[in-house]
Order: C-alpha cells, then sequence, then structure tokens
C-alpha cells in the first residue's frame, strides 16, 4: 500500500498542486493507516485491492479509544476516503471501500473573531513614523480588512494591486484567483 500512498501524494503535489502542509497531514493520515493495517494483519505489505469497508471502520474505532477528537477522526477519514477515490479512478483498485463509511457528525464551531476595539488597538501597534512600521499596518489592514490569508499576502505583488478600482487579485488555495475590495 506504500507505492500508492506515494503515486497518491505525488499527485496530490503535482496535478492538484497542495500545500507542503496540506501534503504533511495526508502523508501523516495514509501513514497512520497504512501501519494499522499492517499490525492489524500482522503483515509488513498490505494490498490496497485487500482493505475492506470494515479495515476502514476498525481504524477508526481505534482512534476513538484513543481518544481522538472527531474533527480529527473526520480528517483522517476525508484522506483515507480521497485516496480510495483516486485508487479507483486509477484503476488501481476494483471497488472502494471507504465509499461508504460515513464521516462522524461534526459539532459546528464558530470562527474565533476580535471585536473593533481589539482590531483598532491591534492596527494602532505598528508606528507610523518608519518604513517598517507602515509596512506592517499595511499587511494588518490586508489581513483583518481585505480577509487575505497569510499565503495569500506573502506571494503579492505590486501589480496585483488596482489603485484606481481599490482592489486586489490574490491567488488563494489551489491557484484559484480572487478580487478583494482594499480599504
Amino acid at each position: 500500500m506504500w507505492t500508492e500512498i506515494d503515486q497518491f501524494l505525488h499527485y496530490l503535489r503535482f496535478q492538484r498542486k497542495y500545500s507542503e502542509h496540506t501534503l504533511e497531514s495526508y502523508r501523516n493520515d495514509l501513514t497512520q493507516f497504512a501501519e494499522f493495517l499492517q499490525d492489524s494483519a500482522g503483515q509488513n505489505h498490505v494490498s490496497a485491492n485487500s482493505v475492506e469497508t470494515n479495515h476502514i471502520k476498525d481504524f477508526l474505532g481505534h482512534l476513538l479509544i484513543m481518544g481522538l477528537e472527531k474533527r480529527s477522526i473526520a480528517r483522517k477519514l476525508s484522506s483515507i476516503k480521497s485516496l480510495f477515490r483516486y485508487l479507483l479512478r486509477e484503476e488501481m483498485i476494483s471497488k472502494n471501500p471507504a465509499a461508504i463509511v460515513s464521516t462522524p457528525k461534526l459539532d459546528r464551531r464558530l470562527p474565533v473573531i476580535i471585536d473593533i476595539k481589539q482590531a483598532n488597538k491591534l492596527m494602532n501597534l505598528p508606528p507610523t513614523d518608519t518604513f517598517e512600521g507602515i509596512r506592517d499596518r499595511a499587511v494588518l489592514e490586508l489581513l483583518y480588512g481585505a480577509g487575505l490569508r497569510l499565503s495569500e499576502l506573502l506571494f503579492l505583488r505590486i501589480e496585483n494591486i488596482d489603485f484606481s478600482s481599490d482592489t486586489i487579485r490574490v491567488t488563494g488555495k489551489r491557484d484559484k484567483e480572487r478580487v478583494l475590495p482594499m480599504g
């Protein structure tokens, strides 16, 4: 199964252009799953074709017993489901054992936000009498005011800013472009 996992990660990196952080999460999830299968089978090699739905359910049960949060279990299951969808599409397996495994029901978490008073306090932290202070304030304004992700801000170039329309063109996750208002 290790070869299939490596091929899947290669696909995610070069075809889907996933970030290093995302790839590392997939790698960790799938490594943990493959090691669980090996331990359960008492073998060094487990074929992806030999994986059954009950193996996946056993793995999820194992994670629950270990005390993992539902959200972590759901992410690991999502990685497993993605792997098997890929393997089926590439005709490396004949059936998808993860297709009928349902994701644990998750509690909705509201995002943590800062209030206007805290935002103003944060914006006023950088001094405005130095280049670095002005730069830092602009960074904070873009992160908070325009809703930029840190990765989008890091790759922002001057040619991405349209001062006449007060908009910014950013390239986000998986090379998707967005146009955001400034100010």
